[in-house]
């Protein structure tokens, strides 16, 4: 084939990728105006209210716990109290006990493993949520991720199960759930949505779903911890 065949095939090629380009604008401004776009929303708007306030209440609680052990602390060596070892135990204790009357399995799933199964079984948040508290209260050297990834995706799972919605969009719905309880977390609520992108990693349609009912979420999550609790957790 001439030099000259060649050029006018990629040039066709060309044309065909440019004119793909060009309808790719009005089918997303067409997305923004069908149904599933104003469902998404409405999914995600009191979702990031409910989660705002669900991760307020729990670093609240432990906040306020830790700092009636361990306000004084120094960072030096043998600068703590020794009866903070009788918090310690006593936490770990109530960690145990917890577990047995919530009935958590040996090896409950881990933050990771929920992103990536995309599911949060609703009945194991009050027991997830419940041990972290104790365990962060107690001076465990662990952060709030999995309590409130619990929460979030513990609840976007049980709205998703009541409405009778099928499995594709339960999915979306619990890492929208996840994404808005990190919305406080971190420093941009779009930091929160890009990490449970990156983890979870859904297919298809399922990720752009979870961005834009996720990225509301997250950002309504983030105004009103923000605003209420004047900082991020970080």
């Amino acid at each position: 084939m001439s030099d000259e065949g060649v050029l006018e095939r990629e040039a066709e090629k060309g044309v065909g990728v440019a004119s793909e380009e060009t309808q790719a604008g009005p089918g997303l401004k067409a997305f923004a105006y069908s149904r599933e776009f104003w469902i998404i929303l409405a999914f995600g708007i009191p979702l990031g209210i409910a989660l705002a306030f669900g991760s307020l209440a729990f670093l609240g609680v432990t906040d306020g716990g830790v700092d009636l052990w361990f306000d004084e602390a120094g960072s030096g060596w043998f600068d703590g109290e020794l009866w903070w070892l009788a918090v310690t135990v006593g936490a770990g204790v109530a960690v145990g006990l917890l577990r047995i009357a919530f009935k958590m399995p040996p090896n409950p799933n881990s933050l990771v493993s929920e992103l990536e199964e995309e599911h949060v079984e609703p009945a194991s948040v009050p027991g997830t949520v419940a041990v972290s508290a104790v365990s962060l209260i107690g001076g465990a050297s662990v952060g709030p991720e999995a309590a409130l990834a619990s929460m979030g995706g513990g609840l976007g799972t049980w709205v998703s199960e009541r409405r009778g919605l099928n499995e594709e969009e339960t999915k979306s719905n619990t890492l929208v759930g996840m994404a808005g309880a990190f919305g406080g977390l971190l420093s941009s609520p779009w930091l929160a949505v890009l990490m449970v992108l990156e983890l979870a990693k859904p297919p298809g349609a399922r990720f752009g779903r979870v961005i834009v009912a996720g990225g509301i979420a997250a950002a309504i999550s983030f105004g009103i911890f923000f605003a209420i609790a004047g900082t991020v957790f970080l």
